[in-house]
């Protein structure tokens, strides 16, 4: 699975699951944190969509790191360093 897609991928969860298909300002940048976007019951949405839709296997506590959660750019990185080399 490429980056490109797995952002695009990301990106349509978010906004149809956390944001009710509002999606006008989101952006790989979108501080999805600090603005609340992602919160501990979106968090367990997002793992499960990582997990169940993306095939992809992230460890709990890189999905506990806030760091790897601040924006979509983070996110999608983390799920592409976990992706199996036949993903990427």
């Amino acid at each position: 699975m490429q980056g490109s897609v797995t952002y695009d991928r990301l990106r349509d969860f978010v906004a149809k699951e956390l944001l009710d298909d509002d999606s006008q300002e989101l952006t790989a940048d979108t501080p999805l944190l600090a603005w609340g976007i992602i919160d501990s019951m979106s968090l367990i949405r997002l793992a499960e969509f990582i997990e169940n839709e993306l095939k992809v296997t992230v460890p709990p506590d890189e999905l506990g790191d806030s760091r790897n959660l601040q924006n979509l750019a983070t996110i999608t990185d983390l799920v592409t360093k976990y992706a199996s080399p036949t993903k990427a």
